[in-house]
């Protein structure tokens, strides 16, 4: 007996997790292009700096453009609170170009590089209105230069 497809419905804390996972990715990547589809215009946000608009907040994400390339994020955990998402998360980077975090620019490992962080993200209705990212980049500093993931300690970034 053939079935037609399924019908799936998306639970809104499954969709928000995505779009959270999305706006971790283009931090990474400098990926500027997703900021209209998952920020509101107000979009307050801090990594490496505070930005007040989704205008900043593209300009803080071009930045990294070209710092990382092969990015595999996993989420470790997540949680709500309230209209809160609080996610730990996992990514492997190979990391081709300079990275600069506060007054610090990172050089080029060119090397397999395993970052921790922590995101919250405040929505408000589809869209995230709050946006705190915080994560290892300390990882790109160690004396390991193998292809190996190397940890460090958590940074804002």
């Amino acid at each position: 007996m053939k079935r037609g497809p399924r019908c799936v419905h998306h639970h809104p804390v499954t969709e928000r997790l995505d779009l959270v996972v999305r706006s971790i990715r283009a931090t990474l990547e400098g990926d500027s292009s997703v900021v209209a589809d998952l920020y509101t215009d107000d979009v307050h946000a801090t990594m490496s700096t505070s930005v007040w608009s989704a205008s900043g907040l593209a300009v803080e994400i071009e930045d990294r453009a070209g710092a990382f390339e092969d990015v595999a994020v996993h989420v470790d955990r997540w949680r709500t609170v309230d209209d809160e998402l609080w996610v730990e998360w996992a990514a492997t980077v190979f990391h081709v170009g300079p990275l600069a975090v506060e007054d610090t620019v990172i050089a080029p490992t060119r090397r397999w590089t395993e970052l921790h962080g922590m995101t919250i993200a405040e929505f408000r209705g589809d869209r995230i209105g709050g946006f705190r990212q915080y994560w290892d980049c300390a990882a790109l500093m160690g004396a390991d230069g193998g292809r190996r993931p190397v940890r460090g300690r958590l940074q804002r970034g």
